[in-house]
């Protein structure tokens, strides 16, 4: 769309005088957060170009009230290394980057400045510096972000290193920019969102007009004819309907596929409704996802038909209806089952406890979790069961049933000993063992509550284990 496009041209615009202009230390890029996944892949892109001399990190850990987030941001910084060392080992001619050493016992923006300083001075001679994109995911607190970048900008066996600094939405960096003067330049790439509504709304409206038997551009939105066009002369004869689902049913896909008219209208009641959604319509948003979930059904897409209903209810939520979110989502979990996509059931059950959180009905969510966790250990996805668990137990404590918390976070913390190592890296199980600890301790357990201190350690320490060396090429 327009409006999107207009956005990426100026970030392209800005990055390709960024990398030829020396004197700069620090590009801003300040954005929308619907566009910052584009803007952020237009920013990568840039380190393909023939100006780029250096090598691009790209940093996204979050800011969060209790966490600045640069302790994450040296791990993405030591793998984005890793990676730099497997490419340029492998070009022609090779360029040998060093192995790290292991981490230094400092911590934080400390830890960070150093390991950075470090991968600067061990630089080849044919890589002049490392060009650093900061772009958290999230930022709950500004000020602290302001500080941070403040410090890092003010070290001076930094120099080797240049900044994108990616701003969502509002420009908390001003006053810092502004003490760097002429060292920074800055980009506006913020997206007109009414524009781009208008823009989207105007294709979807082109895709619903699509006539019968049109093909490429048309279906996608995009300008052309009102008719068909006519059929080559040279073309092979059109199978029949039925012959067509017939080639759909032994290639095991659903026969309902063939019906490219309503294959085209599941594509716009679902974009209508997300798009709508977007716009702060919900109630067109809910009839069109509705439709949608029906269509779905309608062409034999089981599995997407519950994924519909699930996002359904996500929509009531939004409007505010948490009746109509509950009975969407307990409706998901059962067709869900029904067909045997236990996981979807899972989610769904997991969608229906938050609803009846946001409905205050702490209690019930509780189970609700519970049943999830359930669900999810029953299909083999300890991540999310341990998830359910943990939730339910931190409702029921939270309303004063200390055994109920108990045996939910004792179903995670078992759930979390019988799972591969990666399944408890990437779950929440050492968050789960220090709550069943500070329990345990508050009734004077403490013995026990130590064992859990010192399981919630080792869960934690395997979750920090350095991760394996990528063996495929940085896209």
């Amino acid at each position: 769309m327009e409006a999107y496009r207009q956005a990426l041209s100026r970030v392209h615009e800005a990055m390709q005088w960024f990398l030829v202009a020396d004197e700069l230390r620090v590009l801003r890029v300040l954005t929308s957060s619907s566009a910052r996944l584009p803007v952020l892949e237009q920013i990568a892109l840039s380190e393909h170009s023939a100006d780029a001399r250096t090598p691009f990190a790209v940093l996204e850990a979050p800011v969060s009230a209790g966490d600045d987030g640069w302790e994450l941001r040296c791990e993405e910084l030591r793998d984005d290394w890793e990676e730099l060392a497997a490419l340029y080992a492998g070009a022609d001619p090779p360029l040998a980057l060093p192995a790290l050493e292991p981490p230094p016992p400092t911590h934080g923006l400390t830890r960070f400045v150093g390991e950075l300083a470090w991968m600067l001075a061990h630089l080849p001679e044919a890589l002049p510096g490392l060009t650093l994109v900061l772009a958290p995911v999230e930022i709950e607190d500004p000020r602290v972000w302001v500080a941070s970048l403040r410090a890092l900008l003010g070290v001076a066996s930094l120099s080797g290193a240049r900044f994108v600094v990616v701003e969502l939405d509002e420009p908390h960096l001003a006053p810092l920019l502004e003490e760097l003067g002429e060292l920074v330049d800055r980009v506006d790439a913020r997206v007109d969102e009414e524009a781009a509504r208008r823009e989207l709304a105007a294709m979807i409206d082109l895709m619903a007009s699509a006539p019968p038997g049109a093909d490429g551009a048309r279906l996608a939105g995009l300008a052309g004819p009102s008719v068909a066009p006519p059929r080559r002369w040279n073309a092979p004869p059109e199978l029949p309907p039925e012959d067509v689902a017939r080639l759909y049913f032994d290639a095991d896909l659903p026969p309902g596929l063939a019906d490219q008219e309503r294959v085209q209208a599941l594509k716009v009641a679902m974009l209508r409704a997300a798009a709508s959604a977007q716009a702060g319509d919900t109630a067109t948003a809910i009839a069109e996802q509705r439709r949608a979930r029906e269509l779905a059904d309608d062409i034999g897409l089981e599995r997407e038909a519950v994924v519909l209903q699930i996002a359904l209810g996500s929509y009531h939520l939004q409007g505010g209806d948490a009746p109509g979110a509950e009975r969407a989502f307990e409706s998901a979990r059962t067709i869900a089952l029904d067909r045997r996509f236990p996981e979807l059931g899972a989610q769904a059950q997991l969608a229906l406890a938050a609803a009846q959180l946001f409905d205050q009905r702490a209690l019930e969510a509780a189970a609700s979790y519970a049943w999830a966790g359930h669900l999810a250990h029953q299909c083999g996805q300890p991540v999310l069961a341990i998830e359910g668990y943990r939730l339910s137990g931190q409702l029921y404590a939270g309303e004063g049933r200390a055994d109920d918390a108990a045996q939910a976070w004792q179903q995670a913390l078992a759930i979390a000993e019988a799972a591969e190592p990666a399944e408890r890296k990437a779950s929440t199980a050492p968050e789960v063992a220090d709550a069943l600890a500070a329990l345990l301790r508050a009734r004077g357990l403490d013995e026990r509550a130590a064992s859990l201190e010192e399981q919630a350690a080792l869960l934690r320490a395997d979750a920090e284990e350095p991760p394996t060396p990528p063996t495929e090429e940085r896209a």
